[in-house]
């Protein structure tokens, strides 16, 4: 084998070398990038259960809610209760039984107020349940876009990856027929 036969030959393992050098370096890459990216869905996984646990304690608020609310209807179920026994005592004296009608009217409206405000707050519950769904529901769809996207970015990467590591195979092959060539000369 004469000297520019050599050189030429060492050029092509130095090119080799080369290629597979700037694969590793870019394998490197995408191994940090998967890194990176799968600390970000760590995160958007933390806050998903944080968002899911504070749903649970405004849920769990909502059941003592009612709970506070049944307690007052039993109440208000006993104060009636003890109103009809009033009302049934009275009868036997219109004066008293029309007196007796005034509170009566008075407590009703009490009542009326009570459940209207009950109403109020369950319509505001409501509201503030809607908007945690709301944005579950898009926190949900942020969470599946970047998921895509990573998928998206890991296909890109290791296509180009493939397509190296191809060209410095055949490169790999090339070199290797010159070589047999060169030797086969040589005998």
């Amino acid at each position: 084998m004469d000297r520019d036969e050599a050189d030429n030959l060492e050029k092509h393992f130095t090119a080799v070398a080369e290629g597979f050098r700037a694969a590793r370096e870019d394998l490197e890459d995408v191994k940090r990038h998967v890194g990176v990216v799968a600390e970000s869905l760590r995160s958007d996984i933390r806050l998903l259960a944080e968002g899911h646990e504070a749903l649970g304690e405004g849920l769990e608020g909502v059941r003592h809610d009612v709970a506070r609310l049944g307690d007052k209807v039993e109440g208000l179920r006993q104060e009636v209760g003890v109103v009809r026994s009033d009302v049934g005592g009275l009868r036997s004296d219109f004066g008293v039984m029309g007196a007796d009608l005034g509170s009566l009217r008075s407590d009703f409206g009490v009542m009326g107020a009570d459940l209207g405000s009950l109403r109020s707050d369950f319509g505001v519950m409501r509201v503030d349940l809607g908007g945690l769904r709301a944005e579950v529901g898009e926190f949900r769809s942020e969470v599946r876009d970047e998921f895509r996207d990573v998928r998206a970015t890991m296909r890109l990467s290791s296509s180009g990856l493939d397509e190296r590591v191809t060209r410095v195979e055949r490169d790999v092959v090339s070199l290797k027929d010159r070589v047999g060539e060169i030797e086969s000369k040589g005998d």
